[in-house]
């Protein structure tokens, strides 16, 4: 409910950064920035120049395209362009409330008493910075959805080492890369998880082979 109040309260410029603007009535691209880049693919699709040549528009276009296919739909039933607009912030909320909710998955994997899990969760909650990342039209609420997935299901394979886990953990990180490029750092944790995991079962073999091989000659002795 904090989160829709706030969505509902601020505008898509409100507390921003390197958004630039947006004016769905113009037909064109009126600035660099985030919902420039957003109104650049309503009206034309990806961009066919270099992205690195307008500001914002070097980041992968997953966030943009989701969020102009959202006004591409939602113009079917509204002609208001300044509501259609604002319509934006919709997709930064659904990204908020999953964040949420992968953090409750991530605080459930420790062993915790509910009231540690509750105040954990109130922390998440209500702090300002994610609050706020419900209303922000740039891709930084999206890249955090899928850096907390990123974190949850390498968790679930050093418990698992199961094949849904790493499944689901390349597309996390996939997807995270279409959104935003810093998500690729997780690559380095992971892979540091990965190496634990491997060196751990590397381990147990070879001391089951060792106890295995002293176990037969202790037997061939003893006859």
């Amino acid at each position: 409910m904090l989160r829709l109040f706030y969505v509902m309260f601020s505008t898509i410029y409100d507390r921003q950064y390197d958004i630039g603007q947006i004016d769905l009535d113009a037909g064109h691209t009126v600035s660099g920035g985030h919902l420039a880049y957003i109104q650049y693919i309503y009206h034309n699709g990806l961009p066919d120049f270099d992205p690195t040549t307008v500001y914002q528009f070097h980041h992968p276009p997953l966030h943009h395209l989701i969020c102009a296919t959202w006004m591409k739909v939602c113009s079917l039933f509204i002609k208001n362009t300044d509501v259609l607009e604002e319509s934006i912030q919709i997709i930064p909320f659904v990204c908020s409330l999953l964040t949420l909710w992968v953090l409750y998955k991530i605080v459930c994997q420790f062993e915790l008493t509910d009231r540690a899990k509750s105040l954990i969760m109130a922390i998440f909650a209500f702090h300002p910075s994610f609050v706020m990342f419900a209303g922000s039209v740039n891709n930084d609420s999206m890249a955090l959805l899928f850096t907390v997935l990123i974190v949850y299901f390498t968790m679930r394979f050093s418990m698992t080492q199961s094949w849904g886990s790493i499944i689901a953990l390349a597309f996390s990180i996939g997807l995270g890369m279409l959104v935003k490029q810093n998500v690729a750092e997780m690559a380095f944790p992971v892979a540091a998880v990965f190496l634990c995991v491997l060196i751990k079962k590397w381990a147990e073999k070879l001391f089951l082979s060792i106890f295995c091989c002293s176990k037969k000659c202790i037997f061939i002795i003893f006859i």
